[in-house]
């Protein structure tokens, strides 16, 4: 009987119920529809970032500071923070070595430098990678124009956005071969290195940061940061650098008129050029594991946890005493990566302001409903109905 009487009701009362229905249905339609689109947006972000540049998870060494893969985050003026570097770096990959959720692994070197490439100039993040595993890492990383360097080998890649880019302010294309140099000034002093341009990629995202980002052999990037340098067991240095080691002790401190006058003439900046990039265009080979790097860098297999194995990480390391945590891929691509995260909270703060006021007027109507329908609910009171009979009436029809 009740139900009977409250359809009644609210089919006579049809347009006041149609609003309040179409201001619930609207209300939960925006909730669900802005929630769905920002969940696929995170996803395919998530493939994106991962596949990319940051992998699934990444391993960093402990900071007070808030950092990502592109540096520092903490606002600073015309100062680049250097970050934390990993000291244990073969305890830590010995851990990693445990998980077989882990696919793939590639250590990585951020840093910042002054880039001259075709004649301009501007200050560019650059990674310095691990040739021998980066690209295996990342296969999305399309190649334009050149090769990709080989372990050892010194050279830098830059973005096709890049290039372009150079190529509209100069009208000078940048091609393989061509020297990118590298400066750097920090606490220690000035730091200067040239690399040839090995070649021309493209990532498989839009993010102004990764686009401008130059590639470069970690070797150069720990030279021009300053970082513990890796060892070499086969490099052997040339003999103008050793042929002090030779000479008795007595030899070293001959009067001045003793010791031959050098007739090389003074060195020119072409001189300088010459002697900064002949060294660079091989490298020996290094052992990884005696380097210095800021981040290690994780793909998880498809079928792998990433908040597990997170946390799992986390406890390995927290129990074998290192200096190190792990990371989502949020956390190192930087903001880039948390905008979306960002907008959902204020989608969803919004959405709740929105509610608020919906049922507000929600409230509102039915108070004047039940105010218009006073002489109704006293002739059903005078037939004998009980409070609690209209109340229920009256839920049934809200």
């Amino acid at each position: 009987m009740i139900v009977f009487l409250a359809a009644r009701n609210v089919i006579r009362r049809s347009r006041r119920s149609l609003l309040i229905a179409g201001l619930i249905a609207a209300a939960v339609a925006l909730l669900f529809f802005g929630n769905s689109i920002l969940e696929s947006t995170d996803a395919g972000l998530s493939r994106s970032f991962a596949q990319s540049f940051t992998g699934e998870l990444a391993v960093a060494a402990i900071s007070s500071g808030s950092f990502g893969i592109f540096g520092d985050e903490t606002p600073a003026i015309g100062e680049y923070t250097p970050l934390p570097v990993i000291r244990e770096f073969p305890a830590v990959m010995e851990i990693l070595s445990r998980f077989p959720e882990i696919e793939r692994v590639t250590p990585l070197i951020s840093g910042a430098a002054v880039v001259d490439l075709r004649g301009t100039r501007r200050s560019l993040p650059v990674f310095g990678i691990d040739a021998a595993t980066y690209f295996q890492m990342f296969p999305r990383l399309t190649l334009i124009e050149g090769k990709f360097p080989e372990p050892g080998q010194a050279g830098a890649l830059i973005s096709s956005i890049r290039a372009e880019e150079i190529e509209t302010r100069t009208g000078l294309r940048p091609c393989p071969g061509d020297p990118v140099m590298l400066n750097m000034f920090g606490k220690r002093g000035f730091r200067i290195a040239e690399v040839p341009l090995a070649g021309i990629v493209d990532f498989e995202i839009s993010n102004p940061l990764l686009e401008s980002t130059v590639l470069v052999d970690a070797q150069t990037l720990r030279t021009l940061l300053g970082l513990t340098l890796a060892r070499s067991s086969v490099y052997e240095p040339p003999e103008e650098a050793t042929s002090l080691l030779s000479v008795e002790m007595e030899g070293l401190f001959q009067d001045s008129e003793q010791t031959p006058e050098d007739s090389r003439q003074e060195l020119t900046l072409q001189d300088v050029r010459r002697v900064l990039s002949e060294p660079s265009d091989t490298l020996p080979e290094i052992e990884r594991e005696s380097g210095a790097w800021h981040f290690i860098l994780l793909r998880l297999k498809p079928e792998a946890n990433q908040a597990r194995v997170l946390k799992r990480l986390n406890r390995e390391f927290q129990l074998a005493g290192l200096p190190v945590a792990g990371m989502d891929w949020r956390r190192t691509a930087g903001m880039s990566a948390r905008l979306v995260v960002l907008l959902r909270l204020v989608y969803n703060v919004g959405f709740l302001l929105f509610a608020l006021a919906a049922i507000l007027v929600i409230v509102n109507l039915l108070v004047i409903e039940v105010i218009e329908r006073t002489r109704e609910i006293g002739t059903v009171r005078a037939l004998g109905a009980t409070k609690g009979f209209v109340r229920r009436l009256l839920l049934w029809e809200t």
